[in-house]
């Protein structure tokens, strides 16, 4: 909801199936959880304050979450954590950060320098 972008990108796509398959959401009168997220998107306004506050709070989540997932050695799981932070990093540059996606996944990676597996994960979704 934060990003700017009209597209999704492969990491905003695997987050969207995540939370699909979570909530167990089935296609109602042709419509997939997809679409009815995007036409809600374009309804939803934030204002610059409620931006902030959420972006502060996605940034903590990212980070608590590729910790736990990556630092803790839940192999299996390094792609969840890749495209949160590819996400939030795309999110960023919708918003004007230039090069975000780039920069908070360089972060991440040096981060865990030892995780390969992790690092792969961000190749994944060019």
């Amino acid at each position: 909801m934060l990003s700017k972008n009209k597209e999704i990108t492969k990491a905003g796509e695997k987050l969207i199936n995540g939370i699909d398959y979570r909530l167990g959401f089935e296609e109602e009168e042709g419509a997939d959880f997809r679409e009815l997220f995007l036409r809600w998107k374009e309804k939803a306004i934030l204002t610059d304050e409620e931006y902030e506050r959420y972006i502060e709070w996605l940034k903590k989540e990212v980070d608590i979450r590729t910790e736990a997932v990556v630092g803790g050695g839940h192999r299996k799981s390094y792609y969840k954590a890749a495209a949160l932070v590819a996400f939030l990093g795309e999110t960023l540059e919708s918003n004007g950060m230039a090069n975000g996606r780039r920069i908070l996944i360089e972060h991440y990676t040096k981060m865990h320098p030892r995780k390969r597996a992790f690092k792969g994960e961000f190749e994944m979704l060019k």
